[in-house]
């Protein structure tokens, strides 16, 4: 039964849309240009909208993603983000050249080649390895030389992890550094650091422990073993630990450099413990070991424990960065190990202001002075140390400023860093040391009022200690870490070897370079005094 108001009236229906409504494309909302064009000319030929509509539509993206193009890095490479990858451009486009850049030939070709036919693992994009099948050298030989970077055809390979699929812009290998990348991408994506690799003693378990020096090797080698499956620099870490026991610290360089500062965090952090196994193992130069053994009241490392602890509670230990050390299981003697990496395998300076002073040097009279010096540092700010250990110098050691002039200044007392520009004294004292040219020249690069008189009286203090002031202290930090203290450097010579050598600042022999040092430079003040153990 219908209700009235249908009954007496004609009831008249919406009309219903003949299409959908369509939303015209925002040129904004595309990510990167490859999307826009496409989603255009779908939407073009679906009819959604007209010829004219598109060609305004398309002006606006390129507008819009209008780049500087260049034939080494067009459009389609960036957009698509293959650029750090094996893409068929990439492997192509130095086919046939002779020439080198860094050490890495340009040509590409045999490097691929030899990497299959050697099964080298490449560094896929998620950050796994892969393994190309040796069998696969001839096709890929045949690809190289039937194509160009232009356009070259679709090449497939088989490999460990299944079909590797190379396009002209697309690939699933990364370009590390042998194939003129410059960084290598983790897993997440992103490059790595040294950070990144778990190669540290604490990554390993190590720490906290003592282990025969005997069995350091195998130590290291049973807590890598685990880590390696999954880390490179762990992996290398693992087989130079094997072949260090073989009497050979040669390095895979070729391995190391597909990963990104893998180097750095090899020398630096494994090179904490593979440098106290070259040590062990006889293989580091030490030229006075045979002293350095009668004060261990041993005949070799053979006879000592190694630990690495995972924190110090040796203040003198604390000053000098120490991360292993040797005991003597029969004596209870220990003397601490500060491993360095580096470049050059000297590691940093040592602070003064943090150097920790033995109770027993604080009672001896003969280094009275010296103390004062290393007290007055650790006192002061990184602005006022200079003026600091001039007047302990103007106190026990006034004939050794060359600057006689500078005399009436002293000392210094406390000093007005803020205000300096409106005190008078330290007006004076601008006008002063600008007049001296002994001081440094490089003084005029510092550009600030105060800097120039820091730069000028921390020259001076080096002076001065040349000159004779305070001439017990070098023998006090000698003494002091002849006791306590030995140094392990690392570094990785030209020739890919792991090369350790040991420092131990002796007294009697006077072996070990230990002088007055500072790092600030003339238009830079950054840190107090240091002590440089060479």
């Amino acid at each position: 039964m219908k209700p009235w108001f249908e009954k007496e009236s004609n009831v008249i229906p919406f009309p219903k849309p003949k299409a959908k409504v369509i939303q015209m494309p925002n040129v904004a909302s595309y990510p990167d240009f490859l999307t826009g064009v496409k989603d255009l000319h779908n939407r073009k030929d679906k009819g959604e909208i007209s010829q004219d509509s598109h060609d305004k539509l398309y002006q606006d993206l390129i507008h819009r993603f209008m780049k500087k193009e260049s034939f080494e890095t067009p459009w389609f490479l960036r957009e698509s983000g293959s650029k750090p990858f094996l893409t068929g451009y990439e492997l192509l486009k130095y086919k046939g050249s002779l020439k080198s850049k860094n050490g890495v030939t340009q040509d590409r070709v045999p490097t691929f080649i030899n990497d299959i036919a050697s099964g080298t693992p490449f560094l896929g994009s998620n950050g796994e390895q892969v393994v190309i099948n040796k069998n696969e050298v001839e096709k890929f030989k045949k690809w190289a030389a039937t194509n160009d970077a232009k356009n070259p055809e679709l090449l497939t390979l088989q490999s460990d992890k299944g079909v590797v699929k190379i396009t002209k812009t697309q690939s699933p290998l990364a370009k590390t550094p042998k194939y003129g990348g410059t960084k290598t991408p983790s897993i997440s994506g992103k490059e790595r650091g040294k950070e990144s690799y778990k190669v540290k003693p604490t990554d390993l378990g190590i720490v906290d422990k003592e282990i025969p020096a005997g069995q350091l090797g195998q130590t290291i080698i049973k807590a890598l073993t685990p880590i390696a499956t999954s880390d490179p620099v762990a992996k290398e870490a693992l087989e130079l630990a094997q072949r260090i026991l073989k009497g050979n610290s040669r390095i895979n360089m070729q391995y190391l450099s597909q990963h990104n500062q893998s180097i750095e965090a090899l020398r630096d952090y494994a090179g904490e413990y593979l440098g106290v196994l070259m040590v062990v193992q006889g293989l580091a130069t030490f030229e006075n070991s045979k002293p350095f053994y009668k004060h261990l009241d041993v005949t070799g490392f053979n006879e000592l424990n190694i630990f690495f602890p995972s924190k110090s509670n040796n203040p003198l230990a604390d000053s000098v960065g120490t991360v292993a050390g040797f005991k003597n299981p029969k004596t209870g003697f220990k003397i601490m190990i500060s491993s360095k990496g580096g470049k050059s395998g000297k590691g940093a300076a040592t602070a003064m202001g943090g150097f920790k002073i033995p109770d027993e040097f604080k009672k001896n009279t003969q280094y009275k002075e010296e103390i004062e010096f290393m007290q007055a540092n650790e006192k002061a700010t990184q602005y006022t140390f200079p003026f600091a250990l001039m007047d302990v110098i103007f106190k026990y050691a006034p004939e050794s400023i060359t600057d006689k002039g500078l005399l009436r200044f002293l000392p210094f007392g406390n000093v007005p860093v803020e205000n300096a520009k409106e005190d008078k004294k330290m007006i004076e004292l601008f006008k002063h040391v600008e007049q001296q040219n002994f001081y440094s020249k490089r003084g005029s690069k510092a550009q600030a009022f105060f800097s120039r008189i820091h730069w000028a009286l921390n020259n001076m203090i080096k002076m001065s200690l040349a000159n004779g002031a305070l001439p017990d202290l070098e023998s006090m930090f000698r003494e002091m870490l002849q006791q306590n203290f030995i140094k392990v450097g690392s570094q990785i010579n030209k020739d890919g070897m792991f090369a350790t050598n040991v420092l131990w600042p002796n007294k009697e022999l006077a072996t070990g370079k230990i002088s007055y040092y500072n790092k600030n430079e003339p238009a830079k003040i950054a840190q107090k005094a240091s002590i440089a153990i060479q």
